[in-house]
């Protein structure tokens, strides 16, 4: 299955890069594109009040800017990413 990313805003903080966003989950496995060259932290929340379990499936530093999430199935997140 695929998520359907929307980047909500991008700045800068200090010497990285910030990007937020939201991503709609038609499943349970896909890639977050974030628009980063590499991602030092992924942090994502569940939208919608639900209390949902999201996992992250890279190492970090992760050395690119798709970063694979398994999520429950059609649970929708927000999420931050800060990096390069």
């Amino acid at each position: 299955m695929t998520f359907t990313t929307t980047i909500i805003s991008r700045t800068v903080f200090g010497n990285k890069k910030v990007v937020m966003g939201s991503t709609a989950n038609d499943g349970t496995t896909g890639d977050v594109i974030t628009g980063l060259a590499s991602v030092d932290m992924f942090i994502p929340t569940p939208l919608g009040g639900t209390a949902a379990e999201i996992s992250v499936d890279e190492t970090f530093p992760f050395a690119g800017g798709d970063i694979s999430v398994v999520a429950e199935s059609s649970v929708n997140f927000g999420w931050i990413a800060y990096g390069r």
